[in-house]
Protein backbone atom coordinates (compact mmCIF):
# COMPACT_ATOMS: atom_id res chain seq x y z
CA UNK A 1 0.00 0.00 0.00
CA UNK A 2 0.94 3.08 -1.32
CA UNK A 3 0.13 6.66 0.79
CA UNK A 4 -1.00 9.11 -1.67
CA UNK A 5 -0.97 12.29 0.13
CA UNK A 6 -2.66 14.30 -2.60
CA UNK A 7 -5.91 13.06 -2.16
CA UNK A 8 -5.07 14.29 2.19
CA UNK A 9 -8.30 16.78 1.64
CA UNK A 10 -10.78 13.77 0.73
CA UNK A 11 -14.14 13.51 2.68
CA UNK A 12 -13.40 10.00 2.88
CA UNK A 13 -9.67 9.60 2.73
CA UNK A 14 -9.80 6.00 1.49
CA UNK A 15 -7.98 7.10 -1.57
CA UNK A 16 -4.59 8.13 0.60
CA UNK A 17 -4.26 4.71 1.64
CA UNK A 18 -4.58 3.47 -2.24
CA UNK A 19 -8.50 2.94 -1.92
CA UNK A 20 -8.30 0.91 1.44
CA UNK A 21 -11.84 1.71 3.42
CA UNK A 22 -9.93 1.68 6.98
CA UNK A 23 -12.91 3.32 8.65
CA UNK A 24 -15.22 0.53 7.19
CA UNK A 25 -12.71 -2.44 7.04
CA UNK A 26 -9.30 -1.99 8.77
CA UNK A 27 -10.86 -0.79 11.85
CA UNK A 28 -13.16 -3.01 12.30
CA UNK A 29 -10.84 -5.74 11.98
CA UNK A 30 -8.47 -4.33 14.27
CA UNK A 31 -11.49 -3.77 17.01
CA UNK A 32 -12.13 -7.71 16.45
CA UNK A 33 -8.20 -8.66 16.15
CA UNK A 34 -7.60 -6.43 19.70
CA UNK A 35 -11.00 -7.94 21.31
CA UNK A 36 -9.46 -11.21 20.15
CA UNK A 37 -6.18 -10.46 21.89
CA UNK A 38 -8.04 -9.45 25.40
CA UNK A 39 -9.83 -12.28 25.47
CA UNK A 40 -7.40 -14.21 25.04
CA UNK A 41 -5.05 -11.99 27.90
CA UNK A 42 -7.84 -12.74 30.25
CA UNK A 43 -7.92 -15.90 29.51
CA UNK A 44 -4.15 -16.33 30.28
CA UNK A 45 -4.58 -13.85 32.93
CA UNK A 46 -6.78 -16.75 35.00
CA UNK A 47 -5.27 -19.54 33.90
CA UNK A 48 -1.94 -17.70 35.52
CA UNK A 49 -3.91 -17.17 38.52
CA UNK A 50 -5.42 -20.61 38.78
CA UNK A 51 -2.12 -22.03 38.62
CA UNK A 52 -0.56 -19.61 40.96
CA UNK A 53 -3.28 -20.77 43.15
CA UNK A 54 -2.61 -24.58 42.53
CA UNK A 55 0.98 -24.10 43.54
CA UNK A 56 -0.08 -22.13 46.73
CA UNK A 57 -2.26 -25.49 47.58
CA UNK A 58 0.97 -27.88 46.53
CA UNK A 59 3.64 -25.57 48.18
CA UNK A 60 1.11 -25.98 51.18
CA UNK A 61 0.55 -29.58 50.84
CA UNK A 62 3.97 -30.59 50.63
CA UNK A 63 4.80 -28.12 53.54
CA UNK A 64 2.18 -30.10 55.98
CA UNK A 65 3.26 -33.88 54.20
CA UNK A 66 7.18 -32.60 55.13
CA UNK A 67 5.93 -31.41 59.00
CA UNK A 68 4.40 -35.13 58.96
CA UNK A 69 6.95 -36.76 57.43
CA UNK A 70 9.54 -35.01 60.22
CA UNK A 71 7.69 -36.18 62.84
CA UNK A 72 6.85 -39.67 61.74
CA UNK A 73 10.65 -40.08 61.45
CA UNK A 74 10.78 -38.34 65.06
CA UNK A 75 7.98 -41.22 66.09
CA UNK A 76 9.81 -43.57 64.53
CA UNK A 77 13.53 -42.80 66.07
CA UNK A 78 11.70 -42.44 69.37
CA UNK A 79 10.44 -46.21 68.91
CA UNK A 80 13.34 -47.47 67.87
CA UNK A 81 15.16 -45.98 71.10
CA UNK A 82 12.68 -47.60 73.42
CA UNK A 83 13.08 -51.12 71.39
CA UNK A 84 16.56 -50.49 71.76
CA UNK A 85 16.43 -49.78 75.30
CA UNK A 86 13.76 -52.35 75.76
CA UNK A 87 15.83 -55.11 73.99
CA UNK A 88 19.26 -54.49 76.61
CA UNK A 89 16.48 -54.78 79.16
CA UNK A 90 15.25 -57.99 78.04
CA UNK A 91 18.93 -59.03 77.67
CA UNK A 92 19.70 -58.24 80.79
CA UNK A 93 16.71 -59.69 82.20
CA UNK A 94 17.24 -63.05 80.29
CA UNK A 95 21.14 -63.34 81.09
CA UNK A 96 19.78 -63.27 84.99
CA UNK A 97 17.32 -65.46 84.22
CA UNK A 98 19.62 -67.99 82.71
CA UNK A 99 22.19 -67.43 85.22
CA UNK A 100 19.61 -68.49 88.16
CA UNK A 101 18.84 -71.70 85.88
CA UNK A 102 22.37 -72.59 85.28
CA UNK A 103 23.12 -72.20 89.47
CA UNK A 104 19.88 -74.47 89.82
CA UNK A 105 21.07 -76.97 87.47
CA UNK A 106 24.32 -76.93 89.60
CA UNK A 107 22.61 -77.82 92.43
CA UNK A 108 20.35 -80.31 90.87
CA UNK A 109 23.32 -81.92 90.05
CA UNK A 110 25.06 -81.61 93.00
CA UNK A 111 22.26 -83.51 94.89
CA UNK A 112 21.75 -86.34 92.25
CA UNK A 113 25.61 -86.82 92.35
CA UNK A 114 27.33 -86.01 95.85
CA UNK A 115 31.14 -86.23 93.85
CA UNK A 116 29.55 -83.26 91.82
CA UNK A 117 28.84 -81.48 94.93
CA UNK A 118 32.20 -82.10 96.80
CA UNK A 119 33.80 -80.99 93.72
CA UNK A 120 31.93 -78.06 93.50
CA UNK A 121 32.34 -77.49 97.00
CA UNK A 122 36.07 -77.58 96.32
CA UNK A 123 36.20 -75.46 92.94
CA UNK A 124 34.01 -72.55 95.69
CA UNK A 125 36.83 -73.07 98.39
CA UNK A 126 39.58 -72.21 95.86
CA UNK A 127 37.87 -69.57 94.71
CA UNK A 128 37.14 -67.89 98.11
CA UNK A 129 40.89 -68.42 98.57
CA UNK A 130 41.59 -66.61 95.65
CA UNK A 131 39.59 -63.70 96.44
CA UNK A 132 40.45 -63.52 99.90
CA UNK A 133 44.28 -63.41 98.41
CA UNK A 134 43.37 -60.51 95.75
CA UNK A 135 41.57 -58.80 98.60
CA UNK A 136 44.14 -58.83 100.75
CA UNK A 137 46.78 -57.71 97.52
CA UNK A 138 44.29 -55.02 97.11
CA UNK A 139 44.09 -54.07 100.82
CA UNK A 140 48.37 -53.93 101.14
CA UNK A 141 48.09 -51.59 97.93
CA UNK A 142 45.70 -49.05 99.36
CA UNK A 143 47.62 -48.82 102.57
CA UNK A 144 50.56 -48.22 100.63
CA UNK A 145 48.87 -45.77 98.60
CA UNK A 146 47.54 -43.96 101.61
CA UNK A 147 50.70 -43.71 103.70
CA UNK A 148 52.24 -42.05 100.84
CA UNK A 149 49.70 -39.82 100.22
CA UNK A 150 49.76 -39.08 104.37
CA UNK A 151 53.36 -38.67 103.96
CA UNK A 152 52.96 -35.86 100.59
CA UNK A 153 50.16 -34.19 103.32
CA UNK A 154 52.75 -33.81 105.94
CA UNK A 155 55.86 -32.59 103.81
CA UNK A 156 53.27 -29.87 102.53
CA UNK A 157 51.75 -28.82 105.52
CA UNK A 158 55.62 -28.65 107.06
CA UNK A 159 56.28 -26.58 103.95
CA UNK A 160 53.82 -24.39 104.25
CA UNK A 161 54.71 -23.75 108.49
CA UNK A 162 58.43 -23.57 107.18
CA UNK A 163 56.76 -20.53 104.63
CA UNK A 164 54.53 -19.06 107.13
CA UNK A 165 57.46 -18.76 109.38
CA UNK A 166 59.83 -17.17 106.78
CA UNK A 167 57.10 -15.08 105.84
CA UNK A 168 56.83 -13.82 109.88
CA UNK A 169 60.07 -13.45 110.14
CA UNK A 170 60.72 -11.10 107.22
CA UNK A 171 57.61 -9.22 107.68
CA UNK A 172 58.93 -8.23 111.42
CA UNK A 173 62.11 -7.40 109.64
CA UNK A 174 60.38 -5.39 106.91
CA UNK A 175 58.62 -3.30 110.23
CA UNK A 176 61.62 -3.19 112.34
CA UNK A 177 63.40 -1.37 109.75
CA UNK A 178 60.58 0.77 108.62
CA UNK A 179 60.88 1.94 112.64
CA UNK A 180 64.37 2.65 111.88
CA UNK A 181 63.80 4.49 108.95
CA UNK A 182 61.12 6.64 110.46
CA UNK A 183 62.91 7.23 113.83
CA UNK A 184 66.14 8.62 111.42
CA UNK A 185 63.80 10.50 109.70
CA UNK A 186 62.35 12.36 112.50
CA UNK A 187 65.75 12.97 113.95
CA UNK A 188 66.94 14.25 110.51
CA UNK A 189 63.87 16.42 110.43
CA UNK A 190 64.49 17.65 114.22
CA UNK A 191 68.19 18.20 113.15
CA UNK A 192 66.92 20.57 110.10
Amino acid sequence: IKVQKEHAEDRYRSHLLGGVDVEGMVSPSIRHLKGSYSDRTDQARREILDLLDREEASNEQLAETTDKSEMLAEKIKKNEEIITKEKKEHGVSLSVRLKEIELLETKISSIRDPMALEAAITKYQKQCAQLEALRRQHHEKNVAKKKAVQQEINEAIRACADHKEYTQRRLNQLSLHVQEQANRFDRIKHCS
